[in-house]
């Protein structure tokens, strides 16, 4: 495997889109960090990684994408997805393996696609059964029997099928991705899971529909650390071509269809497509890990850091750092921008107290999903303490140093209050 290094970059062809959008454009920084921990002693002798990369589209414009370490190579799937890989890692005992993925776009959050013709091959692709969908099942069927008819292909009918869902579904997340079937027999479901729903009642109808996923900026501060995710659907209505829906986001009276034939604010698009089993993606759109045998012990984080905007002489600052980030240095640049390399240090038992401290220093509330992910991953009890009591005295919870305890605390509505409190700090 190459060397990570600097802030390496990696050619992309993108296609040009000219959006039509009538709100600001916004520019933003979004940093993945994709990150592997061997907890346990034994070495992990091969591991594969994959990560998709973002293009242009309607609601995005993708002005530089860079990714450390450098990619063994880039695969394009059957839906034209980029998707980097590293392959054959060995991870020691104890040792991470991390790919930083630094995406400089702008927002474009109420541009409309460009309308167009669906090929027939693309349209076959995207009316497919799956094991997500199961268009043949009692439930799915029932469902999209209780769908007015409307127009084939018409928005009138894609409408039908998104407040059936709103109407029906309830959202909860607890953290699995079932088929549709099973997601309308429960009546509740998490983005993903509405999504399936989403998919199979449109295909059910005759309707293309797939998936696209991506980071979402879930609370409003410019600095946000994303540890969920979003999934949301797109459909090809004839005669103006694929619109965004967002049943999740729209879900609720105060909210009736805010994300129909537009897209959600705040989000940006990694993954367009489909889903299969097995590599590159599987079903997932942040990124996929495979190794031989089971493992009990390895742990993988994804997490997207929407920074404030950096200038160009803290972008400098930074890069130069390559690996070899310090408290010290970090303390000297003082930017957000830091933040996703000096999180390294947090699995580091030497420097992960002091790192801790300084990132809730130039961060302020929206790192505790850093420092509690930290927890329980670096074999160092009094370390975890630490920063515990840290977390502890932050927010006034007393959850002690369990990763468990603080990750129920972050599904609940007052975690994003209160890292809706961060501050971003001072552009240098």
């Amino acid at each position: 495997m190459m060397a990570a290094g600097g802030l390496a970059p990696l050619a992309m062809a993108f296609a040009v889109v000219r959006p039509v959008a009538w709100a600001p454009a916004e520019p933003v920084t979004l940093v993945i960090v994709d990150r592997v921990i061997n907890t346990g002693n034994e070495p992990l002798e091969a591991m594969d990684v994959w990560l998709p990369l973002p293009a242009n589209d309607a609601s995005q414009s993708i002005v530089a994408a860079q990714v450390t370490p450098r990619p063994h190579e880039v695969e394009t799937t059957r839906h034209g997805q980029r998707v980097a890989r590293w392959q054959g890692i060995r991870l020691a005992g104890g040792a991470c393996f991390t790919v930083r993925l630094v995406i400089d776009a702008t927002l474009h959050p109420s541009a409309l696609p460009a309308g167009r013709e669906l090929a027939e091959a693309e349209r076959r692709l995207y009316l497919a059964d799956g094991p997500k969908y199961r268009l043949g099942s009692l439930p799915v069927r029932s469902a999209a029997a209780e769908i007015a008819p409307g127009a084939r292909g018409s928005q009138a009918m894609v409408g039908g099928v998104f407040d059936y869902l709103v109407d029906h579904l309830t959202y909860s997340r607890d953290g699995t991705w079932d088929p549709a079937d099973a997601v309308l027999e429960r009546g509740t479901g998490s983005c993903s899971e509405y999504v399936f729903a989403f998919i199979a009642l449109c295909r059910a109808k005759g309707i293309p529909a797939r998936y696209v996923g991506g980071s979402a900026r879930r609370t409003g501060s410019s600095l946000h650390v994303d540890r969920v995710w979003h999934r949301w659907a797109e459909a090809f209505v004839d005669g103006i071509g694929w619109q965004p829906f967002d049943p999740t986001r729209s879900d609720g009276p105060e909210r009736f269809r805010r994300h129909f034939g537009s897209p959600p604010r705040d989000v940006l698009a990694l993954v367009r497509g489909d889903g299969a089993d097995g590599p590159p993606l599987g079903w997932r759109y942040d990124s996929y890990h495979e190794w031989d045998g089971n493992r009990s012990d390895i742990r993988a984080q994804r997490r997207g850091w929407w920074i404030p905007v950096p200038s160009a002489r803290v972008r400098e600052q930074v890069t130069a750092l390559g690996p070899g980030v310090s408290v010290a240095r970090a303390r000297e640049i003082a930017h957000p921008f830091v933040l996703p390399w000096l999180d390294e240090l947090l699995y580091d038992r030497g420097a992960r107290i002091e790192a801790a401290k300084t990132m809730r220093d130039i961060g302020g509330p929206s790192v505790a999903p850093a420092l509690i992910d930290s927890l329980e991953r670096a074999h160092d009890p009094s370390g975890d303490e630490a920063i515990a009591t840290l977390l502890n005295e932050w927010t006034g919870q007393g959850l002690g140093a369990t990763w468990g305890d603080w990750d129920a605390w972050t599904r609940t509505q007052s975690f994003r209050d209160f890292t809706a409190q961060g501050r971003a700090g001072e552009e240098r």
